[in-house]
């Protein structure tokens, strides 16, 4: 998917705002990366937030309670098409030109106003009473993937809780809020409909949000599944995929994984077991925690162990503790022959995407309650688990992961959100994070079909970034949040220009290094600045100390020859 075209009446900052991304075929890369870049507070993460709201509602035949128009495009059997969406507001607009509205002809039902415009440039309306946008998969981005490093922002309720209460408010309103003279059947379907969209949103996993917790889920299924690629004999696994892996693990000390450990709810597994209403997403999961005992290596299910035990949770209140059950199960890891390392356990099929959002569901179900994954470093023996990583190992293996698994599962059109991926992480890997992006969304045909739109303000992600990538936002106590023009390329620029002219930095170093520098600058004591530059790193301010220094010595030495000189005057 691409992204064209996004108009936001108004939502936190952006006031009547409108952003037209480019065509990516302008850029030196010529893939779908856009940095959304500028100061604090003037939009990014709201611009990140509004899309995520607009899609996440659309896609279940929802508004997200302001108005908008949005435009992108979809490839459909090789065929771009474009679709262009806003809210319903046909009669109201109608009026306002002054056009008399045939209310048999005009969709006054439908929140949504929906059209698509094919390869020709043909525009054609769709009827949304007849199909709801949320059955029109086909125009729907695969995936919508939130990640976000900031404490305020709102992306797990805007992916994850918003569609949910929405859904919720309108089952609600269609069965309490409606006029008694409805008409019965419509207000059945309508709820029919609303509890479809539900249990879609439960079972699909469409949107995802990945945080600092989170992430352990995505080095979880990394280590334990590899996706599997079918032959006209045999399916075999992907090769680039696990060089590509290989080299994400080696960029955190060469991980080992040994095995994974999953605890769940034994209470909850007993009522799927004995009910036969095991949500969709979690099947698997259930089956593979339902066995007890160890079984043959060679049949689909081989835990290590796999026990029940009690645990006490102890609320804020001292005297206020309970007994929860919980179900504990091991699964080895093996084959690390050619790095090849997989859990057997699972079984050959399972796609490693899949496993992730399968785990995900069930933690947000309350099913699983924890997992756990053991590996050992490349060349030591020391048995580990994955708090053993810091919070910068975790992230980049979270944040590049999340990208090389959604690429092992399907044909792209995922959309990614991308809030300061650069957080936490040291310069050496912010060097690496474009590049990496490049390899691990690449196709086999060397294309990238998803479609990133990344905050951020590290100068060292921009000098990897085309001109046409990014989007300067800027606002001012006249102006609302609007784009501006770029004053500089960014790509392969010096990063002092880019603080300087994107972010109003004034100066290369810090503001308390710089005043203790000028204080110093004009000094007439050679022994205080060489004490001094021995404390400077090297760099302009270092050299300019050198220079005072020597103009020191210099005068010195004048002064001390012109004596000599006046001396020798005075004995002839």
């Amino acid at each position: 998917m691409r992204l064209l075209k996004i108009h936001i009446k108004k939502y936190k900052q952006l006031n009547d705002f409108t952003i037209n991304f480019k065509s990516i075929e302008r850029s030196v890369g010529k893939d779908p990366f856009r940095f959304l870049i500028g100061r604090n507070g003037v939009g990014k993460t709201s611009l990140l937030e509004a899309m995520g709201l607009i899609f996440t509602c659309i896609m279940q035949d929802e508004t997200p309670g302001f108005y908008f128009e949005m435009m992108y495009s979809i490839e459909l059997d090789g065929v771009t098409v474009k679709i262009e969406v806003q809210p319903n507001g046909d009669i109201l607009q109608l009026s306002q030109r002054g056009i008399p509205g045939n209310a048999h002809e005009i969709d006054t039902e439908s929140r949504l106003q929906v059209h698509v415009v094919d390869s020709t440039g043909m525009k054609t309306r769709l009827d949304l009473r007849k199909r709801p946008f949320s059955e029109w998969k086909e125009y729907h981005p695969r995936r919508i993937i939130g990640y976000a490093s900031g404490p305020t922002n709102i992306f797990e309720d805007v992916l994850l809780h918003s569609p949910e209460e929405s859904i919720k408010s309108d089952i609600y309103d269609a069965r309490h809020g409606s006029p008694a003279e409805q008409d019965y059947d419509l207000q059945m379907l309508e709820i029919e409909h609303s509890l479809i969209n539900l249990h879609r949103l439960y079972d699909d996993a469409s949107y995802l949000y990945i945080d600092g917790e989170t992430s352990k889920y995505v080095l979880l299924c990394l280590s334990a599944a590899i996706p599997s690629l079918y032959s006209e004999k045999e399916p075999k696994l992907d090769k680039r995929y696990i060089a590509l892996r290989e080299k994400l693990f080696d960029m955190i000390g060469g991980v080992k994984p040994i095995g994974v450990t999953f605890v769940v709810d034994e209470e909850k597994l007993k009522e799927y077991i004995e009910s036969h209403q095991v949500p969709p997403r979690f099947q698997l999961l259930v089956k593979w925690m339902s066995t007890q005992r160890e079984l043959p290596k060679d049949q689909a299910i081989c835990h290590v162990w796999n026990i029940s035990r009690d645990k006490t949770n102890t609320s804020n209140a001292i005297f206020n503790q309970s007994i929860k059950k919980e179900r504990v199960a091991f699964f080895s890891i093996s084959g690390h022959q050619n790095d090849e390392y997989r859990c057997q356990g699972f079984g050959f099929d399972i796609n490693p995407f899949d496993l992730l959002t399968m785990l995900l569901v069930a933690k947000r179900e309350g099913f699983l309650l924890d997992a756990h994954l053991m590996f050992k470093h490349k060349g030591l023996e020391q048995l580990i688990h994955e708090d053993a990583l810091s919070d910068g190992e975790y992230l980049w293996v979270g944040r590049l992961g999340l990208v090389l698994l959604s690429r092992a599962n399907g044909n792209g059109d995922v959309l990614f959100l991308f809030d300061e991926p650069d957080v936490h992480l040291n310069e050496s890997w912010n060097e690496q994070f474009v590049e990496m992006l490049h390899q691990l969304s690449e196709n086999d045909k060397g294309k990238t079909k998803d479609e990133f739109i990344i905050a951020t303000h590290s100068t060292l992600l921009l000098t990897d970034a085309d001109p046409d990538q990014l989007y300067l936002l800027e606002r001012s106590r006249i102006e609302p949040t609007h784009v501006a023009p770029m004053s500089i390329s960014t790509f392969a620029a010096n990063r002092a220009e880019i603080s300087k002219r994107i972010f109003g930095v004034d100066s290369p170093i810090g503001q308390y290094s710089m005043r203790l520098l000028k204080e110093k600058f004009n000094s007439e004591d050679k022994r205080e600045l060489v004490d001094l530059m021995k404390k400077v790193g090297p760099g302009y301010y270092r050299f300019r100390i050198h220079t005072q220094i020597e103009k020191l010595e210099q005068s010195k030495d004048n002064e001390e020859g012109g004596k000599e000189n006046i001396t020798s005057d005075e004995e002839d």
